[in-house]
């Protein structure tokens, strides 16, 4: 889902995600390429971004993907519901 909501930032390459993703998110563990085109080819595939053609002269990977009204309704879906506590927070006591 964070990769998603990376989409409605701006349409962005696999590689820029990535490093969104490694300084917002990563915590000091990296994500995978693999995993981020493996997530883009299933946003893809759910209709949830498009995928642009490759860029002339950037390789045949260098695609640019954009989300889709479907994916931004899922982000904000996503960021309105509340998330539950973790086991491991306890009460603040007073």
């Amino acid at each position: 889902m964070a990769l998603l909501g990376l989409l409605d930032r701006e349409p962005s390459h696999g590689y820029d995600l990535k490093r969104y993703y490694d300084t917002y998110f990563g915590r000091g563990r990296p994500l995978p390429y693999g995993q981020v085109y493996a997530t883009l080819s299933r946003l893809a595939r759910d209709g949830k971004a498009i995928v642009g053609d490759a860029e002339p002269g950037a390789g045949p990977d260098r695609k640019r993907y954009n989300i889709t009204e479907t994916g931004r309704n899922e982000v904000e879906a996503w960021l309105s519901e509340p998330s539950p506590p973790s086991p491991t927070c306890r009460p603040i006591c007073s």
